[in-house]
């Protein structure tokens, strides 16, 4: 029953908008993709995605000069996109976000001056985050809270409301416009919400669903997450979404039902079955949601032995430690007041000490070998160490091409520094086909040949077995 249920549901994408639960696509206002592709758009405007490109300018942010041009041609894109799916029936949802303005650069430029007195004006514009849409809302007033009243007969928004009012606060309210209001500020009866049916599609403007704290964790990598009943609660979101766009688009037109009706004396048994298959149906896509979740944690553990393939500094020194437990060596970062090292690890072959350097374009040179001698004179002075650790230097040069393109992986000055210091040297690739074999089978035998080819390498770089 939840199969056929789930193949019956309408596609619904959520456009800067986080949608309570994760449950439906979302996507980046950065994002090309075609709202064709929806049955059901969620559109919250946005300047969120292009916060890290702020600067400051005449007290308001401006974007970067690069960026300019790309948030000028979204304002353009998702303006058209919306008009086209509303044009194609449609049913899209517009959470009225706060008023942002920002200066973008236009494009044009004028030289004035000559010699050295020259200068280069760049122009800008002003552009507000309700660009982003196809009509015009009148005034928008920058102002927050959460008291909110029913205007009209809520009609097929009634259960949204019912279930999420209190969840609602409005960042805006529309004043001088021509739209009739639904929703409305306690005081002064401002529109912060209201529906727009026409015979091509439907807008729905809302206050955003924001009151979710407590629906929300922090996951062991620092992450905010939503929690079981957060994803119940998506589900729920979405479950209503998707009725009311059922309502929109019937046929017939229904009155909707007085809330009276649907009191228990009304309700028919049958009405209780199904609400209770309903609810077991709520359960299981939030069990299975809980399983995607869990496995979305497995997968991005496993797939971080990929970035021993293009990656550098924190990523690349946890991808070795990772593929060196596999390889069966006790092996950790370590880090205390005086020093840092990017990892340390034994076996019964012996003890190691590694640094690793990732290059964009071009090969570890001796700087990285000079700081990894100096590390095993730190390590030996420590209390408790006895005996000089064998040095292995891990590179990953030329990152970002395909391997079997890329040059020498050490300069020639890091090569002989390494034949001095007998130092192994290990290209993190090799590392990544080692780890990988291995931890596809449990071959203890080739992981002992691996762990020995490290240990007696010395300034050369480390020949691993070949696969069979």
């Amino acid at each position: 029953m939840l199969k056929f249920l789930v193949s019956m549901v309408k596609k619904v994408f959520s456009v800067g908008y986080p949608f309570p639960g994760d449950v439906v696509d979302t996507l980046s206002l950065k994002s090309t993709q075609s709202l064709l592709d929806a049955d059901i758009i969620l559109f919250m405007p946005t300047f969120s995605d292009y916060s890290n490109s702020y600067q400051a300018y005449n007290g308001k942010p401006k974007i970067t000069e690069s960026d300019s041009q790309r948030l000028i041609e979204d304002l353009k894109r998702w303006r058209y996109e919306l008009k086209v799916a509303f044009e194609h029936g449609k049913t899209i949802f517009i959470f009225l976000a706060k008023f942002e303005e920002v200066y973008v650069y236009t494009g044009k430029n004028e030289v004035s001056g000559t010699g050295r007195n020259q200068k280069t004006i760049n122009y800008v514009d002003l552009v507000n985050n309700y660009s982003f849409l196809p009509i015009n809302l009148g005034k928008i007033i920058s102002s927050s809270g959460s008291e909110i009243k029913i205007s009209k007969e809520l009609g097929v928004l009634s259960t949204y409301w019912d279930q999420f009012g209190a969840y609602s606060s409005y960042e805006v309210y529309l004043e001088n416009s021509e739209l009739k209001p639904l929703l409305t500020t306690k005081v002064g009866n401002k529109l912060v919400g209201t529906l727009i049916k026409k015979e091509e599609g439907t807008l729905i403007l809302l206050p955003p669903i924001n009151n979710t704290e407590k629906l929300t964790r922090i996951n062991a990598y620092g992450e905010d997450v939503w929690t079981k009943k957060g994803r119940e609660f998506g589900a729920k979101v979405e479950y209503i979404i998707l009725g009311i766009d059922k309502a929109l688009n019937y046929r017939q037109s229904l009155t909707p039902a007085p809330k009276w009706t649907c009191e228990n004396t009304y309700k028919l048994a049958t009405e209780y079955k199904i609400t209770s298959d309903i609810e077991q149906i709520l359960k299981e896509i939030s069990l299975l949601e809980e399983k995607k979740k869990l496995l979305e944690i497995d997968l991005k553990e496993e797939s971080l032995l990929r970035n021993l393939l293009f990656e550098t500094g924190k990523p690349l020194e946890k991808a070795i430690i990772k593929a060196l437990k596999i390889m069966g060596f006790d092996a950790e970062g370590y880090q205390d007041s005086d020093s840092e090292f990017d990892a340390i690890f034994s076996s019964k072959e012996g003890r190691f000490l590694g640094e690793a350097e990732g290059k964009d374009n071009k090969p570890i040179n001796i700087e990285k070998l000079s700081q990894l001698e100096r590390n095993i004179h730190e390590d030996f002075e420590r209390e408790g160490v006895e005996d000089y650790a064998k040095g292995v230097l891990f590179g990953n040069a030329y990152r970002f091409t395909e391997i079997e393109k890329r040059s020498e992986y050490f300069t020639q000055k890091c090569s002989t520094g390494a034949i001095r210091a007998k130092v192994a040297l290990v290209r993190t690739p090799d590392l990544f086909f080692v780890a990988k074999y291995l931890r596809e089978n449990d071959d203890q035998m080739y992981a002992e040949l691996c762990r020995k080819a490290i240990f007696e390498a010395e300034g050369k770089i480390v020949d691993f077995p070949e696969l069979s």
